[in-house]
Protein backbone atom coordinates (compact mmCIF):
# COMPACT_ATOMS: atom_id res chain seq x y z
CA UNK A 1 0.00 0.00 0.00
CA UNK A 2 1.25 3.18 -0.88
CA UNK A 3 1.69 6.17 1.60
CA UNK A 4 2.07 9.32 1.64
CA UNK A 5 2.91 9.97 5.07
CA UNK A 6 6.44 11.97 6.34
CA UNK A 7 8.47 12.29 9.21
CA UNK A 8 9.16 16.33 9.05
CA UNK A 9 12.79 16.89 11.19
CA UNK A 10 13.53 20.21 12.28
CA UNK A 11 16.77 21.84 13.68
CA UNK A 12 15.92 21.84 17.62
CA UNK A 13 18.25 24.84 18.09
CA UNK A 14 16.37 27.42 15.45
CA UNK A 15 13.33 25.81 14.63
CA UNK A 16 13.86 25.20 11.28
CA UNK A 17 12.69 22.76 8.52
CA UNK A 18 15.93 20.43 7.49
CA UNK A 19 13.73 17.68 5.17
CA UNK A 20 11.30 15.63 5.18
CA UNK A 21 11.30 11.43 5.45
CA UNK A 22 8.94 9.57 3.34
CA UNK A 23 8.10 6.98 5.51
CA UNK A 24 7.06 4.21 2.98
CA UNK A 25 8.60 0.62 4.20
CA UNK A 26 7.41 -3.25 4.05
CA UNK A 27 4.64 -3.55 6.30
CA UNK A 28 3.94 -0.45 7.28
CA UNK A 29 0.93 0.31 9.95
CA UNK A 30 -0.10 3.28 11.41
CA UNK A 31 2.17 4.93 13.74
CA UNK A 32 1.21 4.93 17.82
CA UNK A 33 4.26 6.63 19.10
CA UNK A 34 7.99 7.88 18.50
CA UNK A 35 10.68 7.44 20.43
CA UNK A 36 14.77 8.83 20.59
CA UNK A 37 17.00 6.03 20.68
CA UNK A 38 20.04 7.34 23.36
CA UNK A 39 23.55 7.74 22.52
CA UNK A 40 22.58 7.72 18.91
CA UNK A 41 20.71 11.43 17.76
CA UNK A 42 20.29 10.31 14.14
CA UNK A 43 18.19 7.56 14.87
CA UNK A 44 14.66 7.11 15.67
CA UNK A 45 12.29 4.41 16.49
CA UNK A 46 8.85 4.53 15.37
CA UNK A 47 6.28 2.40 17.04
CA UNK A 48 3.62 0.52 15.40
CA UNK A 49 1.13 -2.14 16.91
CA UNK A 50 3.24 -4.88 15.13
CA UNK A 51 6.22 -3.80 15.58
CA UNK A 52 9.59 -0.92 16.34
CA UNK A 53 11.59 0.36 13.12
CA UNK A 54 13.92 2.28 13.98
CA UNK A 55 14.81 4.83 11.02
CA UNK A 56 18.37 6.93 10.44
CA UNK A 57 17.13 10.27 9.38
CA UNK A 58 20.88 10.62 8.15
CA UNK A 59 20.14 8.66 5.11
CA UNK A 60 16.49 8.63 5.29
CA UNK A 61 16.61 5.05 5.62
CA UNK A 62 15.40 2.06 7.71
CA UNK A 63 18.33 0.71 10.18
CA UNK A 64 16.46 -1.47 11.85
CA UNK A 65 13.06 -3.68 12.09
CA UNK A 66 12.35 -5.16 15.57
CA UNK A 67 9.46 -7.42 15.69
CA UNK A 68 8.85 -7.32 19.44
CA UNK A 69 9.56 -3.53 20.67
CA UNK A 70 6.95 -1.39 21.57
CA UNK A 71 9.40 1.53 22.04
CA UNK A 72 11.05 0.80 25.79
CA UNK A 73 14.96 1.21 25.49
CA UNK A 74 17.60 1.60 28.45
CA UNK A 75 19.13 4.70 28.59
CA UNK A 76 22.58 3.52 27.66
CA UNK A 77 20.51 1.99 24.40
CA UNK A 78 21.49 -1.40 24.78
CA UNK A 79 18.79 -3.04 25.77
CA UNK A 80 14.59 -3.10 24.52
CA UNK A 81 11.91 -4.39 26.41
CA UNK A 82 8.79 -7.12 24.96
CA UNK A 83 5.59 -6.95 27.04
CA UNK A 84 2.66 -8.26 24.89
CA UNK A 85 -0.74 -7.49 25.58
CA UNK A 86 -1.43 -11.44 26.16
CA UNK A 87 1.72 -11.72 28.66
CA UNK A 88 4.74 -12.20 29.44
CA UNK A 89 7.94 -9.75 29.68
CA UNK A 90 11.32 -10.24 27.82
CA UNK A 91 14.75 -7.82 27.85
CA UNK A 92 16.40 -7.98 24.27
CA UNK A 93 19.49 -6.55 23.08
CA UNK A 94 18.59 -3.45 20.90
CA UNK A 95 20.95 -3.90 17.88
CA UNK A 96 19.69 -7.57 16.89
CA UNK A 97 16.89 -8.23 18.50
CA UNK A 98 17.98 -11.31 20.59
CA UNK A 99 16.46 -12.03 23.99
CA UNK A 100 18.51 -11.52 26.76
CA UNK A 101 16.62 -12.65 29.56
CA UNK A 102 12.46 -13.71 30.04
CA UNK A 103 11.60 -11.99 33.16
CA UNK A 104 7.89 -13.19 33.03
CA UNK A 105 7.08 -16.39 30.65
CA UNK A 106 4.51 -16.37 28.40
CA UNK A 107 1.10 -17.15 30.69
CA UNK A 108 -2.08 -16.07 29.51
CA UNK A 109 -3.26 -13.06 31.72
CA UNK A 110 -5.95 -12.18 29.46
CA UNK A 111 -5.52 -9.22 26.93
CA UNK A 112 -4.32 -5.83 29.41
CA UNK A 113 -2.57 -3.16 28.70
CA UNK A 114 0.87 -2.44 30.45
CA UNK A 115 3.52 -0.23 31.31
CA UNK A 116 7.29 -1.10 31.35
CA UNK A 117 10.21 0.84 31.21
CA UNK A 118 13.63 0.41 32.89
CA UNK A 119 15.03 2.51 35.46
CA UNK A 120 16.96 6.11 34.53
CA UNK A 121 20.29 3.52 35.90
CA UNK A 122 19.12 0.36 34.40
CA UNK A 123 19.17 -1.41 37.28
CA UNK A 124 15.74 -2.82 37.39
CA UNK A 125 12.41 -2.88 34.90
CA UNK A 126 9.25 -1.80 36.06
CA UNK A 127 5.95 -3.80 35.06
CA UNK A 128 2.78 -2.74 35.42
CA UNK A 129 -0.27 -5.06 34.73
CA UNK A 130 -3.83 -3.09 34.20
CA UNK A 131 -5.82 -5.86 34.37
CA UNK A 132 -4.50 -7.06 38.00
CA UNK A 133 -3.49 -3.98 39.19
CA UNK A 134 0.15 -4.77 40.13
CA UNK A 135 3.67 -3.18 39.76
CA UNK A 136 6.19 -5.60 39.74
CA UNK A 137 9.97 -4.95 40.33
CA UNK A 138 13.09 -6.60 38.28
CA UNK A 139 16.47 -6.87 39.09
CA UNK A 140 17.89 -6.74 34.95
CA UNK A 141 21.26 -8.32 36.28
CA UNK A 142 19.91 -11.27 37.17
CA UNK A 143 16.19 -11.38 36.31
CA UNK A 144 15.12 -11.88 39.69
CA UNK A 145 11.38 -10.77 41.10
CA UNK A 146 12.19 -7.91 43.64
CA UNK A 147 9.41 -6.63 44.34
CA UNK A 148 5.10 -7.15 43.52
CA UNK A 149 2.96 -4.64 44.85
CA UNK A 150 -1.24 -4.79 44.49
CA UNK A 151 -2.56 -1.10 43.65
CA UNK A 152 -5.65 0.03 45.20
CA UNK A 153 -6.59 2.02 42.09
CA UNK A 154 -5.93 2.43 38.29
CA UNK A 155 -2.42 3.91 37.73
CA UNK A 156 -1.88 5.72 34.56
CA UNK A 157 1.21 6.84 34.90
CA UNK A 158 4.41 5.74 36.56
CA UNK A 159 7.82 7.52 36.99
CA UNK A 160 11.00 6.62 38.45
CA UNK A 161 13.23 9.14 40.46
CA UNK A 162 16.59 9.94 38.41
CA UNK A 163 18.91 8.14 40.88
CA UNK A 164 16.31 4.89 40.55
CA UNK A 165 16.17 4.38 44.43
CA UNK A 166 12.62 5.37 45.00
Amino acid sequence: RKSNEVLALYDPMTGEHVHNIKLNYPSKKDIISMVTIPKQPYLIGLIDVEKGIVMNVRDKKVHLVLPKWSGQISSDGKYGLYAPTRGGLEIFEFRNGKVVRTLIGKVAEGVFDVITFFTPTNNHVIYYHKGKRTIRVFRTADGQQIADMKCPAKVRQAIVTPDGHA
